[in-house]
């Protein structure tokens, strides 16, 4: 970080210097910018070409490059698509806390952000810079906010996207962006505008001047061009109030009130400068969009993420062309054959006897065929001998397509070759047809690997925008902000998933590993309906025999090795969800409580069929046996007269 004196000396220092003050690496990054341009867009490719052929005339060149039709856009379109479904991975990590459990300020800041660029969420605002970052990787965003009261309102903050030709230097420190300076064209007043004594209006006077600014972690300080004659002061290494008194501790403007300083370092230039303060959380708001280093500059500036490619589209610009050209001047049917004179009256080799041109024959002179209904007719000899083969009459030529078959292929070469430069494999070639998942998942592995510099872009320019936009809301104290993508993104398709777990089982992976295949599965399947990605998840979260096949399962239980609850959970987990989702009827579904709380509802409710599946004692009649009547616990029989006072025998009186 660097303090306010230190960023005043910086800024007048690059300001007296003008153009000037453009970083050692500007032009490189200009070359690149127009040359990445030009192959996403497709215009002012001539530029290059013209670099490979040097031997044609300026009209031969042109109308060669009328001719070719270009293919770098697309096969740079193809480049850029990988990188534009990361925002759809899951982080590993993605947590903002501010120290406390249930801190609303979490929950409101997560609010804010996810309607951070114009109704949709900073991923979406990331997602929409791959083909900018592709283009121009030298460029900043600037995130700012307009002037607003303090008193009562907070800030609306925005991004601004600042291509490489406005970003005349910049210093990072261990990584971290310690300063940022800009530069901008602009038209200033020479001379008011005015309306004459006849009513005759007559426009200001312009000039061409510059409006820069410095951007530190807590400051940013703009100077802009006037003209030169606005203010009387002296030159000066210094910046100064209107009466040329130095500037010590200046003040800084804000939503309600502007404060003007002024800067002189010659007699004919004058800036206007203006400081503002910016609670930016300790950090410079802004961040570069391009995220691989570029080895020429020793790292101070980037190159896009397919500058491996750059050599084969070139290539590619040249072959291309020269297919286009070879289609275009050879590879086309030639007919020879031989025709009659013309036999219109007069006509003489085309010409008429007044000299005229002949309109039969147009002045040719001979008679030819002019449309598919017309028919070459000839006299049928009465010798035989003098039949003419027809066949000999007409002649076409053969159609050199070897040389266009080979171009051809070579121009198929050059865009695998891109691919295959940059992600280890051509991934829009043959793709995944023909490969064994073994092969698929080495290929995505080199895929995954090449998109490791944009995933550690996108996590840090992210806290960068999480950390900022607090500051600027005063939401920052305390906050700790966590983002991480897992190296692994999981671009694989079910069926290359199923064949893993099929593979994963038969080489006696852990459950665990199963598990885990099983939940990416559910991801991919679910990934655009979150209510069926949590029920799902659920289901599978409460399986009891997770990752194993059915035949396993059914083996368990039959040999008694599956405790019972267990087994009824599996066979009738259908009627176990079900049961719980109508426990939980209100907005507040069954699927959106805590594990813990669904867990006390799945077991009570398998207690509940357990009790319902117990079975009941069932009691046999015992035929033969006798009751013994002197036994206390043996039942009374009703019919026995031993216990039936009426059957038994009266004493004789």
């Amino acid at each position: 970080m660097i303090d306010l004196p230190r960023a005043i000396d910086l800024a007048t220092s690059k300001a007296s210097q003008g153009r000037k003050s453009q970083h050692k690496h500007y032009p490189r990054t200009q070359e690149l910018a127009r040359m990445y341009r030009a192959f996403v867009t497709g215009e002012d490719l001539e530029y290059l070409l013209r670099r490979f052929n040097r031997r044609e005339s300026l009209e031969d060149f042109e109308q060669a490059c009328r001719i070719a039709q270009q293919i770098t856009p697309s096969i740079t379109s193809a480049l850029m698509s990988p990188p534009k479904k990361v925002v759809s991975v899951r982080p590993v990590v993605d947590r903002i806390d501010y120290g406390k459990e249930n801190d609303r300020r979490a929950d409101e800041l997560r609010d804010e952000l996810a309607m951070f660029y114009g109704g949709n969420s900073m991923d979406h605002y990331l997602n929409t810079l791959v083909e900018p970052s592709d283009i121009d990787p030298n460029a900043f965003v600037l995130l700012t906010f307009d002037p607003f009261d303090y008193r009562s309102e907070k800030p609306t903050v925005y991004p601004v996207f600042v291509p490489s030709a406005n970003v005349w230097g910049h210093s990072y420190l261990s990584g971290i962006l310690e300063w940022l300076w800009l530069g901008f064209d602009i038209k200033y007043v020479t001379k008011a505008g005015y309306v004459d004594a006849l009513g005759r209006e007559h426009p200001a006077e312009t000039a061409d001047g510059l409006r820069m600014a410095l951007y530190t972690h807590d400051h940013h300080i703009v100077f802009e061009q006037v003209e030169k004659n606005t203010v009387k002061l002296r030159k000066s290494d210094a910046i100064v109030d209107e009466m040329g008194v130095p500037v010590q501790n200046p003040s800084a403007s804000d939503g309600r009130t502007e404060v003007v300083y002024y800067f002189k370092p010659n007699d004919d230039t004058l800036y206007t400068v203006r400081f503002y303060e910016q609670d930016s959380g300790g950090r410079v708001p802004a961040f570069r969009v391009g995220c691989k280093a570029d080895q020429h500059t020793g790292g101070e500036t980037c190159v896009n993420r397919w500058h491996e490619a750059v050599p084969h589209l070139k290539k590619n610009l040249q072959h291309v062309r020269e297919l286009d050209l070879s289609i275009a001047l050879h590879t086309f049917p030639q007919k020879i054959q031989y025709v009659s004179k013309c036999k219109s009256h007069g006509c003489t080799g085309g010409t008429l006897p007044d000299g005229g041109e002949c309109g039969s024959c147009k002045g040719s002179g001979f008679t030819t065929i002019n449309s598919a209904q017309d028919h070459i007719t000839m006299p049928l000899p009465k010798d035989p001998s003098e039949m003419i083969d027809p066949t000999k009459i007409i002649h076409y030529a053969p159609v050199p397509i070897d040389i266009v078959t080979k171009l051809m292929e070579i121009v198929k070469e050059d865009r695998s070759d891109a691919f295959r430069s940059v992600y280890g494999s051509d991934l829009y070639g043959q793709g995944n047809v023909g490969k064994t998942y073994e092969e698929v998942i080495a290929q995505n592995q080199a895929l995954y690997d090449s998109l490791q510099p944009f995933a550690r872009w996108w996590a840090e320019s992210r806290k960068t925008i999480t950390y900022v936009y607090a500051a600027y809301r005063d939401m920052d104290e305390g906050l700790e902000v966590v983002y991480r993508l897992p190296r692994a993104f999981g671009f694989e398709t079910t069926a290359t998933l199923y064949d893993m777990m099929k593979g994963a089982r038969d080489a006696g992976a852990s459950k665990a590993i199963l598990a885990n295949l099983n939940d990416t599965v559910l991801d991919l399947v679910f990934r655009d309906d979150a209510q069926k990605l949590a029920k799902a998840r659920t289901q599978a979260k409460f399986d009891p025999f997770p990752g194993l096949a059915e035949a396993t399962i059914l083996s368990l239980i039959a040999g008694g090795k599956a405790s019972e609850r267990s087994a009824l959970m599996w066979t009738e987990s259908a009627t176990v969800f079900t049961k719980a989702e109508a426990k939980y009827p209100g907005e507040m579904s069954f699927y959106d409580l805590a594990e813990p709380k669904q867990r006390q509802v799945i077991d009570e409710i398998l207690d509940e069929m357990l009790e319902e599946n117990k079975p009941q004692p069932v009691s046999f009649p015992m035929f033969g046996v006798e009751p013994d009547p002197q036994d206390p616990n043996d039942p009374a029989d009703p019919n026995d007269p031993a216990t039936d006072p009426a059957q038994q025998e009266q004493p004789v009186q």
